[in-house]
């Protein structure tokens, strides 16, 4: 039979492969924790990082100090640069981008445990609304690099990886860097919906009210005002997975969350609720760092009306399964609108109310625990990888909590002093720590959860409920429903998903924590389910720059940067041919030579 020569040929072809692999895995080192900078699209053009669509690969050089990034700058032939955290700067970045131009590949961005003195935050001065408090400028240090546009990959190397690339430097070996993040996006965020090569930023907010629903009221109660408490849930950063955002963001959800648990377990809480002449009411917001998308989508919506089943439990059914048995969530139950609209865009007809109806008149109120602070924002840690733990004072955010509890529940016209569990807080495995060093923290454990440890906002997809949120949006939402809980009269229900009976346990009522999410995508975009795109539903917002309109690009999944170890030398290609050859040859010489040994010695038999 054939089993001899076959098994020889295998095992030639095996040894070839063998070898040909173990030659490859000396030539270069997955970068597989590099973190890309991605591309981002405005309606004013984009910004952030992309490479050609087949990638980039140049020698790699390391650029550790000014003397070595003087040399670099004088470069004649392609290159990609190893750049330090000290030097991962505006300034350097535009001069590597308009001294070397197309002859600049990648840029390598290395490790750093702690912030660089000096260090700028990537954002731009005044981000978020111009003056702040006192006529102070907000991030007046911010140097708007994350508002750039590069035409070549920049990446965020691990410790690890940095190590390895600072080695093969050193070693002498003439390293190459490879870099494919390519974006398919080009132009501005009208152009790329209307083709559909990217998404908009955003994702789903939370929201609720302190009183449940049952069969009886969805609040909040029609004939309330509702006084709100808010928070961003999520930060920006140049690089996509290091949005700590411990003081951006963190910070205030964590104190907002301790707040309403605090207010939730206050003795007598619960039997106050009817009687209160305001809702209690909160929010966190998705999508701030771009333009406050969340919070003027979410008043937009009810300003409007429009909720189309925006604000929704979580697992809630599509539109074509069977009613929930409390009906449809808050901000689109029928025949009212509760009346969320914030002070401020709403003030002139809130005064006309109160000069007609008297000051009972219902005007709304909104708290919003911000991340304002002018020395940390001037320090560079703002917008970027350094806003983290480390950064922020845990009592601090403990003691904003209770100041906020304290005035949230007096401005509803409730009674008593809440006091928010300070250990919750301030201990790093509980919800700081849980945010931002351990998402398999105790109690994202018990909440069966997990947040990431990037607060960076995502792209909005047009699925429903919590399905499409951010593992931070569930995070806080499963909390809060775990925090008002206590509320209800009985054991909450959490079966809202498609298919649930709709009844409760006999001899109790149905009751649930009122918490929903709400599409956090710009105000001025509408989705068409049956076309499949966004469409453009505000031209003046975007054209007057109310609304800038932001865009994340798509990209392909074959993304990856490399570390090869050596360059080629100009005889390895022919060496490699001729090994390449040589192997054929002995391969088909083997073959040839077992099939003569079958014709004389009759292996090869033949039966009828």
């Amino acid at each position: 039979m054939f089993q001899a020569p076959i098994a020889l040929l295998l095992s030639l072809l095996l040894f070839s492969t063998a070898a040909a692999k173990g030659r490859e895995s000396d030539q270069f080192v997955k970068l597989t924790r590099a973190d890309p900078c991605v591309r981002l699209l405005s309606a004013d053009g984009p910004s952030g990082c992309a490479t050609p669509a087949g990638g980039a690969i140049a020698p790699l050089v390391a650029v550790e100090s000014r003397e070595a990034l003087a040399r670099v700058l004088n470069a004649t032939e392609p290159v990609s640069v190893a750049l330090s955290a000290e030097l991962f700067e505006a300034s350097v970045m535009h001069s590597l981008r308009q001294r070397l131009g197309g002859l600049l590949r990648g840029v390598a961005v290395l490790h750093s445990d702690g912030m660089p003195r000096g260090w700028a935050s990537p954002e731009p001065a005044s981000e978020g609304g111009g003056p702040g408090p006192g006529g102070t400028v907000l991030n007046p240090s911010g140097s708007g690099l994350s508002r750039d546009s590069f035409d070549f990959g920049v990446v965020l190397l691990s410790a690890g990886e940095s190590a390895a690339l600072l080695g093969a430097v050193r070693a002498g070996g003439s390293p190459l860097l490879e870099l494919k993040y390519p974006m398919f996006a080009t132009g501005d965020s009208l152009s790329c919906l209307a083709e559909g090569s990217c998404l908009p930023l955003g994702g789903q907010s939370v929201w609720g009210a302190l009183p449940p629903r049952t069969a009886a009221q969805s609040p909040p109660a029609k004939d309330k005002p509702a006084v709100m408490l808010t928070a961003s849930l999520d930060a920006a950063a140049f690089f996509h997975e290091h949005a700590a955002g411990a003081e951006a963001a963190v910070s205030g959800t964590v104190a907002l969350l301790a707040a309403v648990a605090s207010v939730a377990r206050l003795a007598g809480s619960a039997e106050q609720l009817e009687a209160l002449p305001r809702t209690p009411a909160f929010a966190l917001f998705t999508g701030e760092a771009y333009g406050q998308i969340g919070s003027r989508r979410f008043f937009g919506d009810v300003e409007t009306f429009r909720c189309d089943n925006r604000s929704r439990e979580e697992g809630a059914a599509p539109q074509s399964a069977a009613p929930h048995p409390l009906g449809p969530p808050p901000s689109c139950a029928s025949p009212y609108k509760p009346d969320l609209r914030p002070e401020a865009a709403s003030a002139e007809r809130c005064a006309r109310r109160r000069a007609s109806e008297g000051p009972a008149s219902r005007c709304p109120s909104l708290g919003t625990l911000a991340d304002y602070d002018a020395e940390r924002r001037g320090g560079g840690r703002y917008g970027s990888r350094f806003d983290t733990l480390e950064g922020i004072d845990a009592s601090l955010v403990c003691e904003a909590s209770a100041v906020a509890a304290a005035a949230w529940w007096r401005l509803a016209g409730g009674e008593g002093s809440p006091a928010p569990n300070c250990s919750l807080v301030e201990e790093r495995r509980e919800l700081l720590g849980c945010f931002l060093t351990d998402p398999r923290c105790a109690t994202a454990t018990q909440l069966e959860v997990e947040p990431p440890t990037s607060r960076y906002t995502s792209a909005f997809l047009p699925l429903r409920g919590e399905l499409a949120a951010s593992g931070t949006a569930k995070f806080a939402a499963a909390f809060l429903r775990a925090a008002l809980a206590p509320l209800c009269p009985a054991e909450p229900r959490r079966s809202l998903f498609p298919g649930a009976s709709g009844t409760a346990e006999e001899g109790s009522p149905l009751c649930e924590p009122t918490v929903l999410t709400h599409d956090a995508v710009s105000p001025s975009l509408e989705y068409d389910a049956e076309a499949g795109i966004f469409r453009l539903v505000d031209e003046a917002a975007v054209a007057n720059g109310t609304d800038a309109l932001w865009t994340e690009s798509n990209w392909p999944r074959d993304t990856h940067a490399t570390l090869w170890l050596y360059r080629p030398s100009p005889s390895e290609p022919p060496l490699l041919f001729a090994f390449a050859a040589t192997s054929m040859a002995t391969t088909l010489a083997v073959v040839a030579l077992s099939c003569s040994r079958i014709n004389r010695k009759g292996w090869l038999r033949v039966s009828d």
